[in-house]
């Protein structure tokens, strides 16, 4: 009698508390809140790869017409020939929709990243209430709001390019808050597992780590709705064939690309981890990495290669306090295993979903991002605010006058604290020279970070019209240039650019130093071989030019520069059969140009063929006037 009693309170004072819970009012508030702490994104530039992804993209350049062929190739086939293994058909069919609206607008492509952020907050939102449903709902505001301002989101947010990350987090969320609505039912809405199984595919191709949530859905079956290990498995069964699917369409699709980039030591820095003890060392020290930034999430970066994240043994205290902090997670998750599973969920939840990106069982094109904890967070904040409500004995349904007053207090703190923060890291992304002047602060150790920054006082000094200003830019470029190269010598990139520097100012001695000081840490650099082989044209060094503009040729054949330069330098030395060899090949490729025509007119000329000449001489008023119109 007494049960059926503490029941009816339960119920009655479950009811209350829903009667006092309006979620849209807090839907809402995290509208307001991202518009607050994000509304001025809409007015950013585009850094680093959007250009690659967006205007430097021939399928998103057609706009929807492009969409049917971002299926068929790797999404970065056409950076550098290659696609580096990455397929996100999702994304770059997003882009080709934004590309028809917005045009190359970048405003237009922020707007939808602050959309995409309000719905995967309120999706968040709405899952966190089914997962944790004995939970009062104010702590699933807690949580959703603490994930929603959280500093390491900002680069997702703030970067076009990383909408792969908001709508593979978006549709993983989508699916898996679906799916619970199918099993509460017992599996009786059946079009809401074919439209959950489709959240999840949208997912996939949208970036390819969502294939790592595919563990999410048993894990949430058997540990927070309480499904036994036959139905959890039979449950899952359908997201693992749509992860087996996209596995299959990704690998029939990228088989036959050519992959020509490789990583090296300045992209992820366990490429030149040397022996087991620095390998593994090393990655435990990116693994503090994940840790530390989530829960002091200060200097952030949009890079942390070379050296920022130091190649470390275990000599080091870093890795033994990695170990520790890993060992103690661990332990939480087998002792809260029964006792309270949404902390063991949560912390599972951020160890699953690192995996891919942690450098752990395969080495990524980059040590660490902050992109990389977007979606992994949620796990975390979910696992440590009901660690918080376990430790503190806390009532989950209902939350006293006193207890509302000090969470209150703590929160607004740490809202205040966080959204500060993001506001700030926000507003670094507004182009690339505001990213990269706070990136040599944050993470003053990159290489990448200093020739960045470099390279974009040498883009503004060249154009520049005021002479003083001009100058002081060249220097401040120099100066960073420098310090990449005292970080990473083989910065090929770094010590090119130098040399185009001092080639711009006239000083010819630094410029053919440093051009082959880059040919050294890259021997085939095929411009720094044709900048330094025209340096030695002016110096009417026509052998050492010769020399170089040959081995460009080695490098790449198929260049058209290379071949153009070619051409001219054997005019010069009247070598005739040159000439004609390496110009008649760059037309043969629809390289023709003025200068092109003119040396391939004037050497027909000296072989006598008047009327070969004549042609080419045509060919080149023609081009000259289409230039001048």
């Amino acid at each position: 009698m007494s049960s059926k009693i503490d029941q009816k309170k339960a119920q009655k004072s479950k009811n209350l508390a829903q009667q006092q819970f309006n979620p849209i009012y807090y839907k809402l508030l995290f509208v307001v809140v991202i518009l607050f702490l994000y509304g001025r994104s809409i007015g950013f530039d585009f850094v680093l790869d959007d250009d690659l992804f967006i205007k430097n993209n021939p399928l998103v350049q057609n706009g929807i017409s492009g969409i049917g062929q971002t299926f068929f190739h790797g999404s970065l086939e056409y950076f550098r020939g290659s696609n580096l293994q990455v397929y996100r058909p999702m994304l770059l069919t997003a882009f080709c929709i934004e590309k028809a609206m917005f045009g190359n607008i970048p405003g237009g492509f922020h707007f939808i990243n602050v959309l995409l952020y309000v719905f995967t907050s309120i999706v968040f939102f709405s899952l966190i209430r089914k997962l944790l449903p004995n939970y009062n709902p104010f702590y699933a505001f807690i949580i959703t709001m603490l994930f929603v301002i959280h500093p390491l989101h900002s680069e997702v947010v703030a970067n076009i390019k990383s909408q792969d990350e908001l709508l593979s987090t978006l549709f993983c969320l989508l699916a898996l808050s679906l799916t619970i609505n199918v099993f509460e039912n017992n599996g009786k809405k059946s079009t809401t597992l074919i439209l959950a199984l489709c959240c999840y595919l949208i997912a996939l191709f949208s970036k390819e780590s969502a294939v790592a949530f595919v563990i999410i859905f048993p894990l949430a079956f058997y540990l927070l709705k309480g499904s036994d290990l036959k139905k959890t498995f039979f449950k899952s069964l359908p997201f693992f064939g749509a992860a087996l699917l996209f596995v299959f369409i990704r690998h029939e699709t990228l088989k036959n690309i050519f992959q020509g980039y490789e990583t090296t030591v300045i992209e992820n820095v366990l490429y030149g981890a040397k022996g087991m003890g620095e390998q593994i060392g090393t990655r435990l020290s990116i693994l503090l990495k994940f840790l530390s930034v989530m829960i002091l999430p200060i200097s952030l970066s949009w890079d942390y290669s070379y050296n920022q994240i130091p190649i470390v043994g275990f000599n080091s205290i870093v890795p033994w306090i990695s170990i520790s902090l890993y060992v103690f997670i661990g332990v939480v998750i087998l002792t809260m295993w029964k006792k309270r599973p949404e902390v063991a969920f949560g912390f599972s939840f951020f160890l699953l979903l690192i995996t891919p990106t942690a450098n752990i069982f395969f080495l990524n094109g980059t040590t660490f991002a902050d992109r990389f904890l977007f979606l992994p967070s949620a796990g975390f904040i979910m696992a440590i605010v009901a660690g918080i409500l376990f430790l503190t004995k806390s009532d989950l349904k209902n939350i006293s006058k006193p207890l509302q007053k000090r969470i209150n207090v703590i929160s607004l703190a740490v809202f205040l604290i966080f959204s500060g923060l993001t506001i700030s890291r926000c507003g670094e992304w507004k182009n690339n020279l505001t990213l990269f002047e706070s990136a040599v602060v944050n993470t003053p150790n990159s290489s990448r970070v200093n020739a960045g920054l470099a390279t974009e006082y040498m883009n503004k000094a060249e154009k520049e019209t005021d002479n003083q200003q001009r100058k002081q830019l060249i220097n401040s470029s120099i100066q960073y240039f420098s310090k990449s190269l005292s970080i990473y010598p083989d910065n090929s990139n770094a010590s090119f650019k130098l040399g185009l520097i001092y080639a711009i100012i006239g000083d010819t001695t630094q410029s053919i130093s440093y051009y082959r000081f880059s040919l050294k840490a890259k021997p085939d650099y095929v411009l720094a071989l044709n900048n330094l082989a025209a340096l030695y044209v002016a110096k009417q060094n026509y052998d050492s030019a010769i020399y170089f503009f040959n081995r460009s040729f080695q490098s790449d054949s198929l260049n058209e520069m290379t071949l153009t330069n070619l051409a001219v330098v054997n005019n010069i030395i009247n070598n005739d059969e040159k000439v004609v060899y390496y110009g008649t090949k760059a037309l043969d490729l629809n390289f023709g140009s003025a200068k092109l025509y003119n040396v391939l007119s004037q050497a027909m000329a000296r072989k006598g063929d008047l009327e070969a000449s004549q042609k080419y001489l045509q060919l080149m008023n023609s081009t000259t006037n289409v230039v001048l119109q």
